[in-house]
């Protein structure tokens, strides 16, 4: 049992559209915020199911679109898994309440579609080749078969 956020191109449009006139880091700030408001609905739905099916035993966060910040993942390591950032603090907080014996999160990178990202008229283009690309697909892959097994 899990949880993704998919948006459609409409609603990705409409993202753009709203950042239009910005650069890459005020809209990067605004999406960082926007994902917390996201992952408190998240941690609130796998408590409540915790504690009335004792399901989910696992989160897999994905950390999509490397492609385009590779040169800066680290940060985003330690953003989602090792820092003390919001978001960790967040999943601690969960991991704490649900009982860390019974719920396991990890963390890791990944870039599905190697694409470039336009905000407004600039482009940022993607720095990986197809290897890279499936060395993390692969990674994840594995990741999830082996939690899959676990659990």
């Amino acid at each position: 049992m899990g949880k993704l956020r998919v948006l459609s191109a409409k609603e990705v449009s409409k993202i753009l559209k709203d950042h239009r006139g910005t650069d890459i880091e005020d809209y990067r700030k605004a999406q960082l915020r926007e994902e917390i408001d996201d992952l408190d609905g998240i941690c609130r739905y796998i408590r409540e199911s915790i504690r009335v099916t004792g399901q989910p035993k696992w989160l897999l966060i994905a950390v999509t679109k490397i492609d385009l910040y590779y040169e800066r993942i680290e940060q985003a390591r330690d953003r989602y898994q090792v820092g003390d950032s919001d978001f960790t603090r967040r999943i601690q907080k969960l991991s704490n309440r649900v009982g860390s014996d019974n719920f396991k999160w990890e963390v890791l990178p990944v870039c599905s579609i190697l694409d470039d990202f336009r905000l407004g008229d600039k482009i940022y283009e993607s720095q990986f080749k197809e290897k890279q690309r499936n060395h993390y697909i692969n990674q994840f892959i594995q990741t999830l078969i082996g939690i899959g097994k676990v659990s």
